[in-house]
């Protein structure tokens, strides 16, 4: 590929860079511009504005998802149906330059560019996530979660069809290899540098995610029961916290929310908290606040399923069902990060998480 021109269809907005998926997107694209590629960007908008920063990479279409009850009725995924525009069709079709697709949720024209180098981006296995999503659903949300859940696993085969997937874990990568033997591991993209901040710890516990997220929700009510007496402060930080999750958070005098904090206010709380908690009760994807987490400069304690497919593990303080949080959260205040294993772990993380380097060995697969 002489031009070095790409097309990157994106299934959100990805800047602001504020969630997971978006800060994939979002320094995966400014990496492959610092790689000298003219980029084509095509985002799928709802809810977030169109944004110099993202224009600075380069020509960007912004397209709306087309929802509407209909869309539940498909026999394609809604995340898939709702992403359609005929006018991204023929600008796809435009021209000759590859096309990476964001995501499942994106690739409902990869059979319709035979013609065209593909690249998927896959974030997760997506029918394990819906399904996961549907066990502590209300009733017609966990027929909707299963109803998608049985689409997305049909629609995956038509991963077949890309020229190359990027998965973004280990799990991932022996789920997608059966599909598509030309799969290749991504790590999670991420700008290091931009997190790593040396500054003293202050003694408070951090939880930090998308609160509206149920996965999220279910972890902080988990936290609250084991640490309602705990003696520091719980601080509880992220986007869109609902009314009732706040009014039990307001039960318990030792937790602070700290609700839609900035980016500069999180990375300050990030950097600042002794302890770190951060469990899931899904091991699907590749969950970035870990590696974020991971910058900071107090301990990290971290379940099972969200150290899976991961290289971490030997970087936190491994918890799990059986154990006493509260006991193992004491025990982390006890025995603070030594500057050693704080080096050690930054040096870990800007090697295995160098964009740069882990997204040009797999652009180059394109001139092959």
């Amino acid at each position: 590929m002489d031009n070095k021109s790409l097309h990157i269809v994106f299934l959100d907005n990805p800047y602001p860079p504020d969630y997971g998926g978006a800060i994939d997107m979002f320094f995966k694209a400014k990496a492959i511009k610092e790689l000298g590629y003219k980029l084509t960007l095509h985002v799928f908008e709802y809810g977030r504005p169109a944004n110099k920063e993202l224009e600075s990479l380069g020509k960007v279409f912004y397209y709306k998802r087309k929802k509407s009850l209909f869309s539940f009725f498909s026999v394609l995924p809604f995340i898939v149906k709702t992403r359609r525009s005929k006018e991204l069709l023929e600008r796809l079709k435009s021209d000759s330059d590859p096309v990476l697709f964001e995501g499942l949720h994106t690739c409902r024209y990869l059979s319709k560019l035979k013609e065209k180098q593909t690249l998927v981006r896959t974030h997760n296995i997506e029918h394990d996530y819906y399904k996961e999503l549907s066990a502590k659903a209300s009733f017609f949300k966990r027929i909707y979660y299963l109803s998608e859940a049985r689409k997305l696993k049909l629609f995956e085969k038509k991963l077949r069809r890309a020229n190359y997937l990027w998965v973004i874990s280990e799990k991932d990568y022996a789920h997608f290899k059966k599909i598509n033997p030309s799969c290749f591991i991504l790590p999670p993209c991420f700008e290091i540098e931009s997190q790593v901040e040396k500054c003293p710890t202050k003694p408070y516990v951090l939880f930090h995610g998308n609160l509206s997220v149920e996965e999220n929700k279910a972890a902080i009510y988990k936290i609250m029961d084991a640490c309602f007496d705990l003696d520091y402060t719980v601080v509880i930080a992220g986007k869109n916290p609902d009314a009732e999750l706040e009014q039990e958070l307001s039960k318990f005098p030792n937790f602070e929310l700290h609700a839609n904090p900035t980016s500069v206010e999180l990375k300050k709380l990030i950097n600042q908290s002794q302890v770190q908690l951060l469990i899931t009760g899904q091991a699907t994807g590749a969950k970035l606040k870990l590696i974020i987490g991971l910058c900071g400069n107090g301990q990290v304690v971290a379940n099972d399923k969200i150290l899976e497919g991961t290289t971490l593990s030997s970087y936190c303080i491994p918890i799990d069902d059986s154990s006493n949080m509260n006991e193992v959260i004491l025990n982390a205040f006890r025995n603070e990060l030594s500057e050693e294993e704080h080096q050690k772990r930054i040096a870990y993380l800007k090697n295995y998480y160098n964009i740069q380097k882990n997204v040009e060995s797999l652009l180059n697969l394109l001139n092959k």
